[in-house]
């Protein structure tokens, strides 16, 4: 028979499983809806968006969009003048 320690910790590690992948495919939707955004909107308009949400670098923009960091930074230059 299993140990009450035993099954504690199976059930905590199938919560902690459960839970990493539903954060991964909320994150893989969030930014294939900005990739999406991307191709519809334009890049620019998309950059400016993403940046003001707070919650992304010009660096994660650039991994998610799949650009140049660069590129990015000019983007959000040119929106500022």
């Amino acid at each position: 028979m299993y140990d009450f320690v035993e099954v504690v910790a199976g059930v905590l590690c199938l919560i902690s499983i459960i839970g990493v992948t539903v954060f991964i495919l909320h994150v893989s939707h969030t930014e294939g809806n900005y990739q999406q955004k991307a191709l519809n909107n334009g890049l620019a308009a998309t950059i400016v968006e993403m940046k003001q949400t707070g919650k992304y670098s010009a660096k994660s923009i650039a991994n998610i969009l799949d650009i140049k960091t660069e590129d990015v930074y000019d983007i959000l230059d040119a929106e500022e003048k």
